[in-house]
């Protein structure tokens, strides 16, 4: 039997995982294809819209940079989908169109894919609503320190106390307490500037999404999976244990003096934001810090970095016992 296939018409994207292109056919429908099997028409106008790309890009990356050098040094607070870093990182996603990535409306974020939506949650619209925080001092970290500059954390600390107040009275620390119920906060960062990362497969906010429920009939098929009981993996948030991991601070560097000091801000972000809420609480710490390294790739641009405190919201008490026993 001989399946007919439409030909190609247009190639929409290249994966460097699967050294492969994402084509859409005459019919409409999209396959993926070597390079061997395209013609060269078809990749001479792909490298033709990839060279112009790349042209306006570099354009609009110096217009960005001038246009951040000359605002005051004082912090700024907005809403993190006004932000330009969040429209970077939708329009990294390829699911929003550009002209509405500074959109707070719901069904502009509805092309998603699936793995981005749990328990009725789409990740990118969530952090569309978020707290931000744009940092523009001059000046940087002293090498080999822990902390930023005392104005930066005085910064941070402010939206951080915005972002605790804008919470729902049910969802805010000191309530939640008195149930017995407590949210971990952890951090999410990405390199815009790494051209490694595949958008295709791993989108901007990806640590936030949650996992499917393993059955209970998976296990480990090698030594090196750590799993717990009924096949599940460490430090992996699944949805039946967890609402949502909610964006909930973001932090824009905006002086090219600060290129490197996005892990050292957003550590000082997570681990104050957990102080911040154990103070509400009125109780200890209920989360042992622990800061992340620095970037692999290291950013070329200080607005090149998506620097995101999240707060994971468990269903359940038991279920976030479940989850730091694993």
């Amino acid at each position: 039997m001989c399946i007919r296939v439409a030909p190609p018409q247009d190639i929409v994207a290249y994966s460097a995982t699967h050294d492969a292109y994402h084509v859409e056919l005459e019919d409409g429908t999209h396959r993926w294809y070597k390079e061997a099997l395209l013609t060269p028409a078809l990749l001479g106008a792909w490298n033709d819209f990839l060279a112009k790309k790349q042209k306006v890009d570099a354009a609009e990356d110096t217009l960005r940079h001038q246009r951040l050098e000359t605002v005051s040094e004082e912090p700024c607070f907005m809403l993190w989908g006004s932000s330009s870093v969040h429209a970077i990182a939708l329009e990294k996603d390829r699911y929003v169109a550009s002209d509405q990535a500074s959109s707070n409306d719901p069904k502009v974020f509805k092309t998603y894919p699936p793995r981005s939506k749990r328990n009725g949650h789409i990740v990118a619209f969530l952090a569309s609503s978020m707290q931000g925080v744009a940092i523009n001092i001059r000046e940087p970290m002293i090498a080999g320190g822990r902390d930023p500059p005392i104005r930066a954390q005085e910064a941070i600390d402010r939206a951080l106390e915005m972002a605790f107040d804008n919470l729902p009275d049910v969802e805010k620390p000191e309530h939640k307490a008195n149930i017995g119920l407590f949210d971990d906060f952890g951090q999410h960062k990405l390199n815009f500037d790494d051209t490694e990362h595949n958008y295709t497969s791993c989108n901007a906010y990806e640590r936030l999404y949650l996992s499917n429920t393993p059955e209970n009939s998976q296990r480990a098929t090698s030594k090196k999976l750590a799993l717990g009981t009924e096949g599940r993996k460490r430090g992996i948030r699944y949805d039946d244990e967890v609402e949502a991991c909610y964006p909930f601070l973001g932090i824009v560097l905006g002086r090219r003096e600060l290129v490197g000091d996005g892990t050292a801000y957003l550590n000082y972000a997570e681990r104050k934001a957990q102080q911040m809420a154990a103070a509400r609480a009125k109780t200890g710490p209920w989360q042992v810090h622990q800061p992340a390294a620095g970037f692999v790739v290291q950013p070329k641009h200080a607005h090149s970095q998506l620097l995101v405190v999240y707060r994971t919201v468990f269903k359940s008490a038991a279920a976030r016992a479940n989850y730091h026993s694993r």
